[in-house]
């Protein structure tokens, strides 16, 4: 009877790949990057709870329009949904910084070509703006309110 060779899923594969890096990253010490995996989890929980509070409990009193914002019910809120991924892009900024893989990396670094093409389109539609030329007459018109209209 043949025996059936069971190659990895996707999923098996990609997990390898990541814990790899993570080895790459940090030698034999799991441990190591446990802590800091935990340690960016904890950290990007408190700003989502630092947001959400500063909002819902009006401390940001000069921008009373968000005080119905929901931010933790993805099923009916697109806000909640937006703002589920702000955080997890911020997780994988933080994960950056200590040196951890994550894979909203490379979207990250997407993200920053992009914002930098919006600012700069932004800059130059300012700029454009700003060099318009505005006709300011040195002399009035004097109009006479008993004179018929000529556009009659």
């Amino acid at each position: 009877m043949a025996k059936i060779i069971k190659f990895p899923t996707p999923e098996e594969r990609r997990q390898k790949e990541i814990d790899e890096a993570y080895d790459k990253a940090f030698g034999e010490s799991k441990a190591a990057v446990d802590y800091y995996s935990q340690q960016c989890v904890e950290a990007t929980q408190n700003m989502l709870e630092i947001i959400e509070d500063s909002v819902l409990e009006g401390m940001m009193h000069d921008w009373d329009v968000f005080l119905g914002m929901q931010f933790r019910n993805q099923k009916d809120f697109i806000e909640s949904r937006d703002f589920y991924v702000i955080m997890n892009l911020w997780n994988a900024m933080l994960n950056r910084f200590v040196g951890l893989p994550h894979e909203l990396h490379k979207d990250l670094d997407v993200l920053l070509v992009k914002v930098k093409a919006i600012e700069e389109m932004n800059r130059a539609y300012t700029e454009s703006q700003e060099n318009d030329i505005e006709f300011q007459p040195e002399f009035e018109f004097e109009i006479d309110p008993e004179e018929p209209d000529d556009n009659t």
